[in-house]
């Protein structure tokens, strides 16, 4: 190892970050003395939302008062032996860092945690954040059936409920909408709009900006196509926003203009509540402040279970229980898989995609009345509109019938010698008002 990557290693080492919890929600710690590692610098490379990742990593170094590179050295070393005298270093520590976080005794070292994790979100940061560290950078970390601590069962009740009665599959549109209509302002209504009718996420939702909407758009289908790279894996997808989520964003932009909200292509598409007084533009959403919004809303509705990732599961399962092929809904929730040629030429071009969105996926994807879906009550108020327009061009005829109709009434007093001499008024012509009448009547039919 060079004098420069010592130095690069000690002053990793030196860096120490306290921890008030474990793993604190909307950790804004500066973790970039990580970058230093061009591991590190690997394994983030593309990737937008890196402090969730980076702070584990730091965690995962202090237990084992180890750099990134001597993680990933020692691991190299590790494999180039020959299999049978292979210490599996990278599976035992990793396992051990598990129960550390879970407040288990380690077989590594004596370390305890202040305050230990759940078993399920261990499992996260171990298997799946770090593990990500060491595939990015070529170390084949392998676990055998059943080496991985399975999660507790019934530790999170995955079920939704209104109290202690279950949501039936065929009721959870009608939960969804009842969440919908509960939130007072369009930012949240339109975020659910836009998240059961893509199955994106928080991250890759909030991370849109108003030209990825204005790119997207179909005038003529009045859907919106998203494609991009997932944040959190890396896999390309291709969705859709349905006519209702469209016409939702409308308004939803259309309020942030009356706001005096100065917007741009580059503007996000959904913003929190801070603005820079200077430039105007708003800061991006974060996705806690929608979580929160969203438990406030369902505690005051009884319902449980139900998180923001929920609309994702839900539009995963509404897709596939009404028959929407495999591969469209992996491809548009961004899964890994492989591609088919049957859907190949599909992919490639968005036109046709688009087409199939219209034809066969958009009708289990509305929740209200979208634009292609117009309930009874929507047609008694357009008829209504046609009623009354009808109402008010017949309003205009008996008004000009009725200025006639006084006009030929309008006659002088009787001549009995109290009539003023400067009245020039006529005498009631009944002639008059004959013509009035035919011309009323006449116009009328």
């Amino acid at each position: 190892m060079t004098e420069k990557n010592n130095n690069n290693q000690n002053s990793i080492k030196n860096k120490k970050v306290s921890f008030k919890n474990t793993f604190p929600k909307n950790n804004k710690k500066d973790f970039s003395f990580l970058m230093e590692s061009k591991y590190v610098q690997k394994w983030i490379k593309n990737v937008k939302s890196t402090n969730a990742r980076l702070s584990t990593l730091h965690k995962y170094c202090e237990f084992l008062d180890k750099t990134p590179d001597e993680l990933i050295l020692e691991h190299h070393e590790d494999i180039k032996l020959d299999p049978k005298d292979q210490v599996e270093i990278g599976k035992n520590q990793l396992l051990a860092f598990f129960n550390y976080l879970t407040g288990e005794k380690n077989e590594t070292n004596d370390k305890m945690i202040d305050k230990s994790i759940s078993k399920n979100s261990a499992r996260q940061y171990v298997f799946s954040k770090l593990m990500s560290f060491f595939k990015r950078n070529l170390v084949p970390i392998t676990f055998q059936k059943g080496d991985i601590p399975k999660e507790d069962e019934g530790t999170k009740d995955k079920v939704w409920r209104k109290g202690e009665e279950r949501i039936m599959v065929d009721n959870k549109k009608d939960c969804i909408k009842s969440i919908i209509d509960s939130f007072n302002d369009i930012r949240n209504r339109t975020i659910i709009h836009c998240k059961v009718s893509s199955g994106l996420d928080d991250i890759d939702l909030f991370n849109l900006k108003v030209e990825d909407y204005r790119k997207g758009y179909y005038p003529e289908y009045k859907i919106c196509f998203i494609s991009r790279n997932r944040i959190k894996n890396g896999e390309y997808y291709q969705t859709f926003f349905t006519s209702e989520a469209c016409k939702m964003i409308d308004l939803y932009l259309e309020d942030r203009k009356r706001k005096e909200e100065k917007i741009t292509n580059n503007s996000w598409l959904f913003v929190g509540n801070k603005r820079n007084n200077k430039t105007k533009k708003y800061s991006q959403l974060n996705p806690i402040t929608f979580s929160e919004d969203l438990k406030n809303v369902c505690e005051k509705l009884d319902i449980k279970n139900v998180t923001s990732k929920s609309f994702r599961r839900w539009f995963n399962s509404e897709l596939k229980r009404n028959g929407v092929d495999f591969e469209i809904v992996e491809r548009m929730m961004g899964h890994k898989f492989g591609v088919s040629t049957r859907y190949k030429e599909v992919f490639e071009d968005p036109d046709a995609f688009a087409k199939i969105f219209i034809e066969k996926i958009e009708q289990y994807l509305i929740i209200g009345n979208g634009i292609r879906k117009i309930s009874k009550l929507d047609k008694e108020v357009e008829k209504l509109k046609i009623d009354n327009e009808a109402l008010r061009n017949e309003m205009v005829n008996m008004k000009e019938m009725m200025g006639e109709f006084v006009s030929a009434l309008y006659f002088s007093s009787i001549d009995d010698g109290t009539k003023d001499p400067t009245d020039e008024r006529k005498e009631f012509d009944p002639d008059k008002l004959k013509e009035v009448f035919e011309k009323y009547f006449k116009k009328s039919k």
